[in-house]
């Protein structure tokens, strides 16, 4: 599979800015955010710069590849972010395409629920506490059977907040569903940092 991402700017970035941006751009995506932890052994990155409408572009892919069953049955499926993730994109610019059910603009950090290649996973439930009020966040839940673009794979669930996040914060995520029809449940908090993806 590969995902991609592009950027246009009148100034020019470092590499480094570049790749961080990135980064953030497919830790923050709903369809984008699962090639970051799926259970593959091979990755690769390729990048070209040209130009759009006169401004420098840089254009990025990420390639996976060779799926391997690694995860033991009690392990999966697994999530991103876990438990004690800090410093994740608190927002998504609306960029991604397809786009998301729900979405109309900017959303909040996306929470990528992923089993083995052979699994299929439903999303029954999931639930986001903002931590520093205790507010509720609105979620949109997402896995094959549910995913009107037809994007995410069998093995692949999604939850994800349809307005941004907010800055600095940590929050709480209480998800729930089945994996080859066996229930599972997965609670864990994490923190945005000030990044937008």
């Amino acid at each position: 599979g590969t995902g991609s991402a592009g950027y246009y700017t009148n100034a020019t970035l470092t590499s480094t800015q570049y790749g961080d941006a990135l980064v953030a751009a497919w830790a923050s995506g709903v369809y984008h955010q699962s090639l970051l932890v799926d259970p593959m052994s091979l990755t690769g990155l390729g990048v070209s710069q040209t130009t759009y409408n006169g401004y420098p572009q840089l254009a990025a892919s990420l390639m996976i590849g060779e799926f391997v069953n690694t995860m033991s049955a009690s392990a999966s499926p697994m999530t991103f972010p876990c438990q004690g993730a800090t410093g994740l994109p608190y927002e998504n610019g609306g960029g991604e395409t397809p786009t998301a059910p729900g979405v109309t603009g900017a959303f909040g950090t996306p929470v990528s629920i992923v089993g083995n290649p052979s699994d299929v996973i439903r999303i029954s439930s999931g639930s986001m506490i903002d931590l520093a009020n205790s507010a509720s966040v609105p979620l949109q839940a997402l896995d094959s059977s549910t995913d009107p673009n037809h994007v995410l794979p069998a093995y692949v669930g999604v939850v994800y907040p349809t307005s941004p996040l907010t800055a600095n914060t940590q929050y709480s995520v209480t998800i729930s569903g089945t994996v080859n029809g066996t229930p599972f449940s997965r609670n864990f908090t994490f923190t945005t940092g000030s990044t937008v993806g």
